[in-house]
């Protein structure tokens, strides 16, 4: 243990002060050389399996960026190393089982993608993070793709319901919801709905319900017919919006 000294330096010192190493790494995973990036998303990802629920480490990787998480920059550089850690096949199927890297988690490595997609849902209970992560770089439509066609699929449970949650915790704001619809993300509800797993039901059943919510809360009502007849905020008629993309499956959503 060493004892903490005084620094002479006038310099105002940052709470959240970046660290140059994972500023580092994210820029190996944005490069173009493929062996760089690969190497750098295994280094970054080592980080991130030590994370489990705790946010505190992948958003300390995010404010190591370039253009920390704590600014309005939708950019984040370190949002868009996650994403390529997902979306680049050869980096998201890996599997990082180097001992001199993954030191105690070796035999309980995920492919990194996964790695990647438990840090995005553990970080998704903040609201200011849901937000910049629909805003940044297409990631809700990432982590669509991987629900229906990818890594995340409801046969691989443990990964889906990781991304299952981070749709829960993204349609609890009404400000996410039409992003939500245009990414097609009903379907993927319906793909959670229609599998075997109870827990990815319940996560799917609790979204559509903050959806429905949403789409009717602010929404007035035909005191004789019930009807919805007039929007009285200014959301682009949500409430149609969430009808065209929920009556294809209202069979199924009934029968949840």
């Amino acid at each position: 243990h060493r004892t903490p000294t005084i620094s002479n330096s006038t310099q105002p010192q940052s709470h959240n002060s970046r660290n140059q190493l994972l500023s580092a790494l994210i820029e190996f995973v944005l490069h173009s050389d493929p062996t760089i990036k690969l190497n750098g998303a295994a280094a970054l990802s080592c980080f991130l399996s030590h994370s489990a629920n705790d946010t505190n480490i992948p958003r300390r990787i995010l404010s190591s960026a370039d253009n920390g998480i704590d600014t309005d920059s939708n950019n984040n550089r370190g949002l868009i190393a996650f994403y390529e850690m997902i979306t680049n096949k050869e980096i998201s199927t890996f599997c990082n089982n180097n001992r001199y890297l993954n030191a105690k988690n070796t035999e309980q490595a995920k492919p990194i993608g996964a790695t990647v997609i438990t840090a995005l849902s553990s970080l998704s209970t903040n609201l200011e993070f849901t937000k910049q992560f629909v805003k940044t770089g297409n990631g809700l439509g990432i982590i669509i793709n991987e629900i229906l066609n990818g890594i995340a699929t409801p046969k691989n449970v443990i990964i889906a319901t990781e991304a299952a949650q981070l749709l829960r915790n993204v349609c609890r704001e009404q400000q996410n919801i039409k992003s939500f619809l245009n990414e097609n993300g009903c379907q993927c509800l319906l793909s959670f709905i229609s599998s075997k797993s109870t827990q990815l039901k319940f996560l799917a059943a609790g979204a559509l319900a903050d959806i429905v919510y949403h789409a009717t809360s602010n929404t007035e009502y035909d005191a004789i017919t019930n009807d919805p007849r007039k929007q009285l905020t200014d959301s682009n008629n949500l409430f149609a919006l969430t009808t065209e993309h929920l009556s294809p499956y209202m069979t199924t959503i009934t029968d949840c």
